[in-house]
Protein backbone atom coordinates (compact mmCIF):
# COMPACT_ATOMS: atom_id res chain seq x y z
CA UNK A 1 0.00 0.00 0.00
CA UNK A 2 1.10 3.55 -0.72
CA UNK A 3 0.27 6.81 1.03
CA UNK A 4 -0.75 9.71 -1.20
CA UNK A 5 -1.13 13.35 -0.17
CA UNK A 6 -2.87 15.92 -2.37
CA UNK A 7 -3.22 19.65 -2.18
CA UNK A 8 -6.72 20.61 -3.35
CA UNK A 9 -6.98 24.16 -4.77
CA UNK A 10 -5.11 24.39 -8.06
CA UNK A 11 -3.94 20.77 -7.84
CA UNK A 12 -7.25 18.91 -7.96
CA UNK A 13 -9.62 21.83 -8.45
CA UNK A 14 -9.83 24.38 -11.21
CA UNK A 15 -10.52 28.01 -10.36
CA UNK A 16 -14.25 27.51 -10.84
CA UNK A 17 -14.31 24.85 -8.11
CA UNK A 18 -14.71 21.93 -10.52
CA UNK A 19 -12.44 18.90 -10.22
CA UNK A 20 -9.89 19.08 -13.04
CA UNK A 21 -10.47 16.36 -15.63
CA UNK A 22 -6.71 15.79 -15.88
CA UNK A 23 -6.73 14.25 -12.38
CA UNK A 24 -9.65 11.91 -13.14
CA UNK A 25 -7.35 8.96 -14.03
CA UNK A 26 -5.95 9.06 -10.50
CA UNK A 27 -9.16 9.62 -8.56
CA UNK A 28 -11.27 7.16 -10.51
CA UNK A 29 -8.69 4.37 -10.59
CA UNK A 30 -10.11 1.26 -8.94
CA UNK A 31 -6.86 0.59 -7.07
CA UNK A 32 -6.69 4.02 -5.41
CA UNK A 33 -9.03 2.77 -2.66
CA UNK A 34 -6.43 0.17 -1.66
CA UNK A 35 -4.08 2.92 -0.54
CA UNK A 36 -3.95 5.67 2.11
CA UNK A 37 -5.03 9.22 1.42
CA UNK A 38 -4.27 12.64 2.91
CA UNK A 39 -5.72 15.94 1.72
CA UNK A 40 -3.63 18.99 2.64
CA UNK A 41 -5.09 22.42 1.97
CA UNK A 42 -4.78 26.04 2.96
CA UNK A 43 -8.55 26.18 3.31
CA UNK A 44 -10.80 25.19 6.21
CA UNK A 45 -12.74 22.04 7.08
CA UNK A 46 -15.96 23.35 5.55
CA UNK A 47 -14.30 23.43 2.14
CA UNK A 48 -12.72 19.99 2.67
CA UNK A 49 -16.16 18.58 3.54
CA UNK A 50 -17.67 20.15 0.44
CA UNK A 51 -14.85 18.77 -1.69
CA UNK A 52 -15.10 15.27 -0.20
CA UNK A 53 -18.86 15.20 -0.67
CA UNK A 54 -18.48 16.17 -4.30
CA UNK A 55 -15.53 13.84 -4.93
CA UNK A 56 -17.22 10.81 -3.35
CA UNK A 57 -20.30 11.37 -5.47
CA UNK A 58 -18.16 11.57 -8.59
CA UNK A 59 -15.65 8.84 -7.70
CA UNK A 60 -17.32 5.99 -5.82
CA UNK A 61 -14.03 4.32 -4.91
CA UNK A 62 -13.28 7.19 -2.51
CA UNK A 63 -16.25 6.30 -0.29
CA UNK A 64 -14.41 3.42 1.35
CA UNK A 65 -11.09 5.21 1.92
CA UNK A 66 -9.70 6.41 5.24
CA UNK A 67 -8.87 10.05 4.66
CA UNK A 68 -6.80 12.36 6.85
CA UNK A 69 -7.39 16.10 6.35
CA UNK A 70 -4.75 18.73 7.12
CA UNK A 71 -6.52 22.08 6.86
CA UNK A 72 -5.37 25.70 7.00
CA UNK A 73 -1.89 24.55 6.00
CA UNK A 74 -1.63 21.98 8.77
CA UNK A 75 -2.83 24.23 11.59
CA UNK A 76 -5.77 21.88 12.13
CA UNK A 77 -5.70 18.13 11.43
CA UNK A 78 -8.70 15.80 11.28
CA UNK A 79 -8.62 12.02 11.63
CA UNK A 80 -10.49 9.80 9.14
CA UNK A 81 -13.46 9.67 11.54
CA UNK A 82 -13.71 13.49 11.43
CA UNK A 83 -12.25 14.03 14.92
CA UNK A 84 -10.00 17.08 15.32
CA UNK A 85 -6.65 15.66 16.46
CA UNK A 86 -4.44 18.74 16.20
CA UNK A 87 -5.44 22.31 16.91
CA UNK A 88 -2.98 25.24 16.90
CA UNK A 89 -4.80 28.57 17.09
CA UNK A 90 -3.15 31.93 16.52
CA UNK A 91 -2.62 34.16 19.53
CA UNK A 92 -5.40 36.73 19.09
CA UNK A 93 -3.62 39.54 20.94
CA UNK A 94 -0.56 39.07 18.74
CA UNK A 95 -2.80 38.92 15.67
CA UNK A 96 -4.52 42.19 16.57
CA UNK A 97 -1.15 43.80 17.22
CA UNK A 98 0.28 42.57 13.93
CA UNK A 99 -2.68 43.87 11.92
CA UNK A 100 -2.22 47.27 13.53
CA UNK A 101 1.48 47.21 12.65
CA UNK A 102 0.92 46.39 8.99
CA UNK A 103 -2.23 48.45 8.50
CA UNK A 104 -0.87 51.86 7.59
CA UNK A 105 1.13 51.18 4.45
CA UNK A 106 1.18 47.50 3.68
CA UNK A 107 -2.16 45.83 3.24
CA UNK A 108 -4.94 45.99 0.72
CA UNK A 109 -7.16 43.28 2.18
CA UNK A 110 -6.78 40.60 4.84
CA UNK A 111 -8.50 37.23 4.97
CA UNK A 112 -8.65 35.50 8.36
CA UNK A 113 -9.13 31.73 8.36
CA UNK A 114 -11.06 29.86 11.05
CA UNK A 115 -12.21 26.23 11.13
CA UNK A 116 -15.59 27.08 9.61
CA UNK A 117 -15.37 30.54 8.04
CA UNK A 118 -13.08 33.03 6.40
CA UNK A 119 -13.46 36.74 7.05
CA UNK A 120 -12.28 39.56 4.83
CA UNK A 121 -11.26 42.61 6.84
CA UNK A 122 -10.23 45.70 4.96
CA UNK A 123 -9.56 49.40 5.21
CA UNK A 124 -9.89 50.84 1.68
CA UNK A 125 -7.83 54.02 1.49
CA UNK A 126 -8.08 54.87 -2.19
CA UNK A 127 -9.83 53.84 -5.38
CA UNK A 128 -7.06 51.45 -6.48
CA UNK A 129 -7.13 49.55 -3.22
CA UNK A 130 -10.91 49.47 -3.21
CA UNK A 131 -10.78 47.79 -6.62
CA UNK A 132 -8.44 45.14 -5.23
CA UNK A 133 -10.78 44.53 -2.29
CA UNK A 134 -13.78 44.34 -4.59
CA UNK A 135 -11.92 41.82 -6.73
CA UNK A 136 -11.14 39.68 -3.69
CA UNK A 137 -14.75 39.80 -2.53
CA UNK A 138 -16.06 38.97 -6.01
CA UNK A 139 -13.74 36.00 -6.42
CA UNK A 140 -13.60 34.68 -2.88
CA UNK A 141 -16.93 35.41 -1.25
CA UNK A 142 -19.81 35.65 -3.69
CA UNK A 143 -19.29 32.21 -5.15
CA UNK A 144 -16.49 30.83 -2.98
CA UNK A 145 -14.59 27.69 -3.81
CA UNK A 146 -17.06 24.83 -4.12
CA UNK A 147 -19.81 27.25 -3.13
CA UNK A 148 -18.44 27.79 0.40
CA UNK A 149 -18.96 31.50 1.11
CA UNK A 150 -16.54 33.87 2.79
CA UNK A 151 -17.94 36.43 5.19
CA UNK A 152 -16.94 39.99 4.40
CA UNK A 153 -16.62 42.99 6.66
CA UNK A 154 -15.43 46.42 5.68
CA UNK A 155 -13.34 47.17 8.71
CA UNK A 156 -10.64 45.69 10.88
CA UNK A 157 -12.63 45.17 14.05
CA UNK A 158 -10.98 43.69 17.13
CA UNK A 159 -14.32 42.21 18.15
CA UNK A 160 -14.42 40.17 14.95
CA UNK A 161 -11.10 38.60 15.91
CA UNK A 162 -11.96 38.16 19.58
CA UNK A 163 -15.33 36.55 18.83
CA UNK A 164 -14.17 34.29 16.00
CA UNK A 165 -14.19 30.55 16.69
CA UNK A 166 -10.41 30.37 16.71
CA UNK A 167 -8.17 31.84 14.01
CA UNK A 168 -5.44 29.73 12.48
CA UNK A 169 -4.07 31.81 9.66
CA UNK A 170 -4.36 34.97 7.62
CA UNK A 171 -3.69 35.97 4.05
CA UNK A 172 -2.74 39.56 3.24
CA UNK A 173 -3.20 40.88 -0.29
CA UNK A 174 -0.68 43.67 -0.80
CA UNK A 175 0.79 45.76 -3.58
CA UNK A 176 4.03 45.93 -1.54
CA UNK A 177 4.29 42.19 -0.91
CA UNK A 178 8.08 41.93 -0.53
CA UNK A 179 8.21 44.66 2.10
CA UNK A 180 5.23 43.13 3.87
CA UNK A 181 6.94 39.73 3.96
CA UNK A 182 10.02 41.23 5.66
CA UNK A 183 7.85 43.02 8.20
CA UNK A 184 5.88 39.86 8.99
CA UNK A 185 9.10 37.92 9.52
CA UNK A 186 10.12 40.47 12.14
CA UNK A 187 6.70 40.61 13.82
CA UNK A 188 6.53 36.82 14.21
CA UNK A 189 10.25 36.24 14.78
CA UNK A 190 9.70 34.87 18.30
CA UNK A 191 7.04 32.38 17.23
CA UNK A 192 7.06 29.15 15.26
CA UNK A 193 4.47 30.52 12.83
CA UNK A 194 4.94 29.78 9.15
CA UNK A 195 5.13 32.73 6.75
CA UNK A 196 4.78 32.31 2.99
CA UNK A 197 5.24 34.78 0.16
CA UNK A 198 3.29 34.14 -3.04
CA UNK A 199 4.18 36.49 -5.87
CA UNK A 200 1.58 34.97 -8.19
CA UNK A 201 -1.27 36.45 -6.14
CA UNK A 202 0.71 39.29 -4.47
CA UNK A 203 -0.11 37.73 -1.14
CA UNK A 204 1.59 36.85 2.13
CA UNK A 205 0.28 34.09 4.39
CA UNK A 206 0.82 33.59 8.10
CA UNK A 207 -0.26 30.46 9.94
CA UNK A 208 0.39 28.28 12.94
CA UNK A 209 1.16 25.15 10.95
CA UNK A 210 2.76 23.79 7.81
CA UNK A 211 1.69 20.97 5.55
CA UNK A 212 5.02 19.21 6.10
CA UNK A 213 4.62 19.21 9.88
CA UNK A 214 1.11 17.85 9.37
CA UNK A 215 2.52 14.91 7.39
CA UNK A 216 5.04 14.28 10.17
CA UNK A 217 2.28 14.24 12.77
CA UNK A 218 0.02 11.95 10.74
CA UNK A 219 2.81 9.44 10.11
CA UNK A 220 3.54 9.38 13.84
CA UNK A 221 -0.11 8.67 14.60
CA UNK A 222 -0.04 5.76 12.13
CA UNK A 223 3.27 4.32 13.36
CA UNK A 224 1.65 0.97 14.24
CA UNK A 225 -0.07 0.69 10.87
CA UNK A 226 2.19 -1.49 8.72
CA UNK A 227 0.33 -0.37 5.59
CA UNK A 228 0.95 3.34 6.14
CA UNK A 229 4.07 5.30 5.15
CA UNK A 230 6.75 4.74 7.79
CA UNK A 231 8.12 8.24 7.43
CA UNK A 232 6.80 11.42 5.90
CA UNK A 233 9.42 11.26 3.15
CA UNK A 234 7.73 8.10 1.84
CA UNK A 235 4.44 9.90 1.15
CA UNK A 236 3.76 10.58 -2.53
CA UNK A 237 2.88 14.27 -2.70
CA UNK A 238 1.04 16.41 -5.27
CA UNK A 239 0.92 20.21 -4.98
CA UNK A 240 0.96 23.50 -6.86
CA UNK A 241 1.68 26.30 -4.37
CA UNK A 242 4.38 27.85 -2.24
CA UNK A 243 2.78 26.27 0.82
CA UNK A 244 3.50 22.89 -0.84
CA UNK A 245 7.20 23.50 -1.49
CA UNK A 246 8.47 21.89 1.73
CA UNK A 247 6.51 18.72 1.01
CA UNK A 248 7.51 18.69 -2.65
CA UNK A 249 11.18 18.98 -1.66
CA UNK A 250 11.19 16.50 1.22
CA UNK A 251 9.08 13.68 -0.18
CA UNK A 252 11.06 11.16 -2.17
CA UNK A 253 8.41 11.13 -4.88
CA UNK A 254 6.55 14.37 -5.51
CA UNK A 255 4.71 15.97 -8.40
CA UNK A 256 4.11 19.64 -9.17
CA UNK A 257 0.62 19.59 -10.69
CA UNK A 258 -1.46 22.53 -11.85
CA UNK A 259 -1.81 25.29 -14.41
CA UNK A 260 0.80 28.04 -14.96
CA UNK A 261 2.96 26.99 -12.03
CA UNK A 262 5.75 29.19 -10.71
CA UNK A 263 9.14 27.86 -11.80
CA UNK A 264 10.30 27.64 -8.17
CA UNK A 265 7.45 25.27 -7.37
CA UNK A 266 8.25 23.07 -10.37
CA UNK A 267 11.93 22.94 -9.40
CA UNK A 268 11.11 21.99 -5.83
CA UNK A 269 9.27 18.84 -6.96
CA UNK A 270 10.78 15.62 -8.23
CA UNK A 271 8.69 15.86 -11.39
CA UNK A 272 6.22 18.19 -13.10
CA UNK A 273 3.08 16.55 -14.43
CA UNK A 274 -0.21 17.86 -15.76
CA UNK A 275 -2.33 14.93 -16.91
CA UNK A 276 -2.18 12.15 -14.27
CA UNK A 277 -2.95 9.27 -16.63
CA UNK A 278 0.62 7.99 -16.81
CA UNK A 279 1.19 8.60 -13.10
CA UNK A 280 -1.90 6.56 -12.20
CA UNK A 281 -0.79 3.72 -14.45
CA UNK A 282 2.69 3.58 -12.90
CA UNK A 283 1.67 3.99 -9.26
CA UNK A 284 -1.64 2.13 -9.11
CA UNK A 285 -1.62 -0.65 -11.72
Amino acid sequence: MKTFAFDIDGTLLKKNGEIDSDVFPMLEHENLAKNNLIFATGNNKKLIDAFLHKAKQQFGNLKSMRVYCATINGSVIYAPNGEMIYDAQMDKDLLISSIKQIYDQDKDAIILYTTTSSYIVSHPKDEKRQKIIDFVIDNESKKGMLGVPIECVRKTDEEIIKNADGIYGMAIYSSSRALLYDKLKKIYADTNYAIYEDNHYDICLVGTGTKWNALLKIVKLEKDNKNFAKQAEDIIYFGDGFNDVECLKNCKLSFARGRNLDERIVKSSKKYVDDLTEVAEKLLD
